[in-house]
C-alpha cells in the first residue's frame, strides 16, 4: 500500500495490480498476503478466523483513527475474537516531539505520555490502549527501532530502509 499516515482502510478482495493509497489493508480471501512497511512507525498485524489486517500506525495514523477504522472494517467483514501483534517501532523514551505537539496529543491520548521533560510519546501504548478498548487481544514485544541496530530507524539514521510485516488468512 502507499502509506500516507491517514486512516483509510483498503479492502483487498482479489490480487490487485494497483497499489492502494491507505494505511491499512484487510482481506477475507485466503492466501492473499497483506504487507505493512515501517521504520519507526508501528506495524500492526491483526487476525481473526475470517479476516486479517496489516496496519501502518505512526503518531499521525494513531491520532487520525486508523486503528479503530481497521477494527470497524474487520467487524463489518465478519471478524471477531481479534489478536494483534505490534512489531518493532520507536519506543516511548526515544520518540521526542515538540512541547506543543506533546501536550496536544496527550490531552486526547493520555496513554501516550511518557516524559513531560523530554516531551516523548509512546505510540505503542497509545495503540495498545485503543486496541484493548476495542476488545482486541494485543501482543507488543516492544523492540525499539532507534535503540536496536537490527532494525531500520529514520529517527536514528536520517535515511532508512523498511521492515515489513506480512499476514495472510
Amino acid at each position: 500500500m502507499e502509506q500516507v499516515h491517514g486512516n483509510f482502510v483498503a479492502v483487498v478482495d482479489s490480487e490487485n495490480t494497483q497499489t492502494p493509497t491507505a494505511d491499512a489493508l484487510v482481506t477475507t480471501v485466503k492466501g492473499i498476503g497483506l504487507v505493512v512497511r515501517s521504520a519507526d512507525c508501528l506495524p500492526i498485524l491483526i487476525s481473526s478466523e475470517l479476516v486479517v489486517a496489516a496496519v501502518h500506525a505512526g503518531r499521525k495514523g494513531v491520532t487520525n483513527g486508523v486503528i479503530s477504522a481497521t477494527v470497524s472494517k474487520m467487524r463489518e467483514l465478519g471478524g471477531e475474537n481479534f489478536q494483534a501483534l505490534i512489531g518493532p517501532a520507536i519506543c516511548g523514551q526515544c520518540y521526542e516531539v515538540e512541547e506543543v505537539m506533546y501536550n496536544e496529543i496527550i490531552s486526547k491520548f493520555p496513554a501516550g505520555a511518557t516524559s513531560q521533560d523530554k516531551h516523548a510519546l509512546d505510540i505503542g501504548k497509545m495503540a495498545t490502549f485503543e486496541l484493548e478498548a476495542a476488545g482486541v487481544n494485543v501482543t507488543h514485544h516492544g523492540f525499539c527501532t532507534k535503540e536496536n541496530l537490527d532494525f531500520y530507524s529514520y529517527r536514528r539514521d536520517k535515511a532508512s530502509g523498511r521492515q515489513v510485516g506480512i499476514i495472510t488468512l
